[in-house]
């Protein structure tokens, strides 16, 4: 085999495991590499948390499901950026003021969505992300009852704010 093309077998071999190894030093996802953030966590004691995004209109609070009120995002690609959002906003002001534009857009894409007729959910007075805790069952019996949440963050919509 020439030297050539044996240097670029080996620099594509080291770009590739560098790609995979710089994603997971640095915890983002650039495609094609990945830190594989579904398989990487460890799950420890008897407790399974989820970040969720939650409406409320009127008083009543209820879940946002992110294919049906905030399309583009597939679940996967929300509850991602719910975490990142997360992070950004336990960090300080600035990261506060992160969380306060994406829950802008978030509100805007649900209006959108609302009115194209996606959902008939009504319009919302504030958003509020909430980590969510299961106690681990293995028939999956309380799947639909959370035994707590806390809530991480809020924000309510400027416009309709005090009516």
């Amino acid at each position: 085999m020439p030297r050539w093309r044996l240097i670029m077998v080996l620099g594509l071999i080291l770009s590739v495991v560098g790609g995979h190894l710089l994603c997971i030093a640095l915890d983002r996802q650039y495609w094609p590499f990945s830190q594989y953030a579904m398989y990487s966590g460890l799950q420890r004691g008897p407790w399974v948390t989820r970040t969720r995004l939650y409406g409320v209109s009127s008083g009543e609070e209820f879940p946002l499901d992110s294919s049906v009120h905030l399309p583009p995002f597939s679940s996967t690609r929300f509850v991602y950026t719910l975490r990142a959002l997360q992070r950004m906003s336990a960090r300080g002001p600035r990261g506060r003021a992160r969380f306060q534009t994406a829950a802008q857009w978030f509100l805007r894409r649900y209006e959108e969505s609302r009115q194209a007729g996606r959902h008939n959910d009504p319009p919302l007075d504030e958003i509020r992300v909430y980590q969510i805790y299961w106690k681990i069952d293995k028939w999956a019996r309380n799947a639909a009852q959370p035994g707590r949440r806390r809530l991480i963050q809020s924000f309510v919509f400027p416009r309709r704010q005090g009516s």
